[in-house]
């Protein structure tokens, strides 16, 4: 399903290039762009929010390159997402909850394409979508005993996004947003029915040339 999804997208976003008028030969974003984000990062999954550990932050950078149609941009970003919280679970033999923590590393690999549409001399508007090969890893130990385990899985994943730019001379500073979802993980062999799906929102700062 996340694979129709992302080339449903993708290919959305290409046939609004060729119906766009030929009058707009433009390089909105220059010919080469890119940017550092760091965004929040929220996963979705009830199963992840249960362990307190749904918000946490996002840090990556993208690079995109104009090809094809002046407006179309094809890229890559890559980025580290990070989240951790306490949880506590009743133990009735001792009358005192246990405390959990959890730790979520998230390494999301993104293949993009952008459309990008001037708003006017300064604000650009741009959005697409892509497919992505993520990591995932969580970690959760008991604060009494000090016991820890960790599983880790490589998910497929597919992401649509929105952002608005400001451009100064060659410079760009925005702000975006970011839908990303993702297969079920399996630890152990085993599917877990959990996803890595997540919304990200926030702040980018790049140049082009």
């Amino acid at each position: 399903m996340v694979k129709r999804l992302s080339l449903v997208f993708v290919m959305l976003a290409m046939l609004f290039c060729v119906a766009s008028p030929a009058s707009s030969q433009t390089y909105p974003l220059g010919d080469t762009n890119v940017a550092l984000k760091v965004e929040y990062l929220r996963f979705m999954d009830d199963s992840i929010r249960e362990l307190n550990a749904g918000d946490g932050i996002y840090v990556g950078i993208e690079a995109y390159k104009q090809l094809l149609l002046p407006n179309l941009y094809f890229g890559m970003q890559i980025g580290w997402g990070g989240s951790s919280g306490d949880v506590n679970v009743p133990w009735f033999t001792y009358g005192e909850p246990i405390s959990y923590s959890t730790d979520v590393n998230y390494v999301p690999i993104e293949f993009n394409v952008k459309y990008a549409i001037p708003l006017d001399r300064c604000l650009i508007l741009d959005f697409g979508s892509g497919f992505s090969i993520n990591y995932f890893d969580i970690t959760v130990k008991d604060n009494l005993w000090r016991n820890s385990g960790s599983e880790n899985d490589w998910i497929f994943g597919g992401q649509f996004f929105v952002d608005l730019n400001y451009k100064y001379a060659n410079w760009l500073f925005g702000v975006g947003v970011k839908y990303q979802l993702t297969d079920t993980m399996s630890f152990g062999g085993t599917d877990t029915g959990i996803s890595a799906d997540n919304l990200r929102i926030g702040l980018q700062a790049g140049f082009t040339f």
